[in-house]
């Protein structure tokens, strides 16, 4: 279960063989300890949450090491599923909801840290949350979708150094992209009529 075309499945599956390579003794490590691809994507959710609630502001360089271990964690779930030959269609639910958490979770903080318009941020993060979930399901389904942009990175690296470039960027942000992603989300949902 994933939100990638075939073309961009075939992409996805040499860059996790070549993710899975870097990381071997690390998911070993892993597989060692008893931590499963679930709890690997658990343990990565609480250092979203850590990141979420300490003050980009004071504390910008805890909240990226923070960020940077729930990515970390993101990218071992799957090595570990495919090394331990694991991987299932509800490990892919939790892989994907605790991969999107992060736009939920940050976009939360962004409206509290640094007082990013509730509107825009609320239509962001569900506009964004609503098309993946549309893009998952129309792939579940073989129907081909168009190539779309991605931002979740983006939006992390900004948040990380919005104290430094202006805290407006976020909000210029959301508003851009709660338009993309509804937009498309209206664009693909044609595929139901």
């Amino acid at each position: 279960m994933d939100y990638f075309n075939q073309e961009e499945r075939l992409k996805q599956r040499n860059f996790a063989d070549f993710r899975d390579r870097i990381l071997r003794n690390i998911i070993v490590f892993c597989v060692n300890n008893q931590i499963s691809k679930n709890k690997a994507s658990f343990i990565g959710v609480i250092f979203l949450v850590i990141a979420c609630v300490i003050n980009p502001f004071k504390y910008y360089w805890l909240v990226a090491i923070f960020l940077f271990f729930y990515l970390f964690f993101d990218a071992v779930d799957g090595g570990i599923a495919r090394y331990t030959n694991t991987a299932s269609k509800n490990g892919s639910v939790i892989d994907i909801i605790c991969d999107q958490l992060g736009v939920v979770l940050l976009t939360a903080s962004a409206m509290y840290f640094y007082n990013v318009d509730n509107i825009a941020s609320l239509l962001y993060a569900s506009s964004y949350i609503a098309f993946i979930i549309l893009v998952v399901y129309l792939n579940q389904q073989n129907i081909r979708t168009l190539p779309f942009i991605r931002v979740k990175y983006i939006f992390y690296a900004l948040y990380i150094i919005s104290p430094f470039i202006g805290v407006e960027t976020i909000y210029y942000f959301v508003c851009f992209f709660s338009i993309y992603y509804s937009g498309m989300f209206l664009f693909f949902i044609r595929y139901f009529i």
